[in-house]
């Protein structure tokens, strides 16, 4: 069978119609040992006003109703139950276990239960484990209560009345209608696989710099910018005079004619407007990991801000450099320029030597590599996500905080490393590759 045929194959079996006579046949034997999964039966596309055809119909819902009716249960070993505690709007597992709890909720240690460990569980983690069927939830009592201050470890959670899936979302979206747009990005993000938790500011805050050191430090930034003007103006005219025989252009000259836009400086401060704006960073998004603690978590490869288009618009740029302070300056991400630059020793030690690349040839790759990257994610390390829901249509847009000019030392030390110069824009780039 060829990759064609089987991916037909693939989409007319997604298409088929579950058979509910064969699962209420299973129901009807009460074979538990029994995983198999039902076939799916026949669907017909076309309305052919048969009897025949109608009748078929009619049987297929009746199966259908009759296989939603039974009852659906679980092994009391997974039973899992939590606690809709109104006053903190939050539920509370007296249980936790599981997987689920790896990366979700926060701990919560009872004072008379010392061998018990509990966790708390927002809206939105919440409704997530009641809608996929891992929680049943029940509402908070008088007898409850006096179980949390007691010394007993058990409780039967069938005295509580049961919360079902339709109330806990009125109870949930009542307060904070925008948790419907959290819940639909949170469940999302979560069902592919990523690591999603509240978002909490973990970095710690910057120490303001005093008046003298602002001086001191503004005094030797005019010295070096001074200095990195008069060497960028003798190398201008010994290439103009010593060069511009081998050259028809000046691509310096040509690209500062077509440049409309300067760029600024990153030591001049960028101008804020006040924006009467709300928006906060909702979520910390972490790829994948099996190593994940959230007792001690690594930083975050992504912050994300949810925004609904229909009942406000999109954030405009002071609204991002807000929430790019909000969300702090990470961790340096760990660049895999030495492993890279080490495997490639070993490599060409191996190789012949007629294959062997130059130095100056690998350290301008890097440099590029290096480079691209920067002005692809950001300079500076600051990056946001907006998932924009529009009538339940999920989007993200990434915007990362990026100098095109690449003068700042703090933020390109790598590329200095590789290349020592003061600028490293794209304009002196060309002009340094002809």
């Amino acid at each position: 069978m060829s990759e064609d045929d089987t991916h037909n194959w693939e989409e007319e079996f997604e298409d088929e119609v579950q058979d509910w006579k064969a699962l209420n046949s299973r129901f009807a034997s009460l074979n538990l040992a029994d995983e198999s999964i039902p076939k799916r039966s026949d669907k017909d596309f076309d309305v052919d006003h048969t009897s025949v055809q109608s009748y078929a119909l009619q049987e297929a819902r009746r199966q259908m109703f009759l296989a939603l009716d039974h009852i659906r249960g679980h092994h009391e070993k997974s039973f899992l139950a939590g606690v809709w505690i109104e006053s903190e709007e939050m539920t509370l597992v007296p249980h936790a276990k599981g997987n689920f709890f790896k990366d979700m909720g926060i701990p919560h240690n009872f004072d008379c239960k010392p061998k018990l460990q509990g966790c708390w569980l927002t809206p939105v983690e919440t409704i997530y484990l009641v809608e996929r069927g891992s929680l049943l939830l029940y509402l908070s009592d008088t007898s409850f209560e006096n179980y949390l201050v007691s010394d007993e470890a058990n409780f039967d959670f069938t005295s509580l009345k049961q919360i079902s899936l339709s109330q806990l979302y009125a109870i949930a979206f009542a307060t904070d209608p925008s948790l419907h747009d959290k819940y639909q990005v949170y469940s999302l993000l979560k069902r592919l696989g990523y690591i999603v938790r509240p978002f909490g500011q973990r970095l710690p805050q910057q120490l303001p710099i005093s008046n003298k050191d602002r001086r001191k430090s503004s005094f030797i930034s005019n010295v070096w910018h001074t200095l990195a003007f008069l060497g960028h103006t003798y190398r201008n005219v010994i290439h103009n005079h010593a060069l511009g025989s081998l050259n028809f252009f000046n691509y310096r000259s040509m690209f500062k004619e077509i440049q409309y836009i300067p760029a600024r400086s990153p030591l001049e401060p960028c101008p804020e407007k006040p924006v009467a704006s709300e928006l906060s960073l909702d979520f910390e998004i972490w790829k994948p990991s099996t190593n994940f603690r959230k007792k001690d978590p690594p930083p975050s490869h992504y912050q994300l801000c949810v925004v609904n288009i229909q009942e406000q618009k999109f954030p405009c740029f002071t609204e991002i450099v807000k929430l790019w302070k909000q969300a702090g300056i990470p961790a340096a991400k760990v660049q895999a320029i030495t492993s890279n630059n080490s495997t490639a020793k070993n490599k060409r030690n191996v190789m012949p030597e007629k294959k062997k690349a130059s130095v100056s040839s690998n350290s301008a790759i890097t440099y590029t590599r290096v480079r691209d990257a920067k002005l692809k994610q950001g300079s500076s390390g600051r990056a946001i996500v907006i998932a924009a829901v529009d009538n339940g249509i999920v989007n993200f847009s990434s915007f990362g905080e990026t100098e095109f000019r690449l003068t700042t030392t703090d933020f390109n030390k790598d590329l200095s490393c590789v290349m020592p110069q003061t600028d490293h824009g794209i304009v002196h780039l060309e002009e340094t590759m002809i």
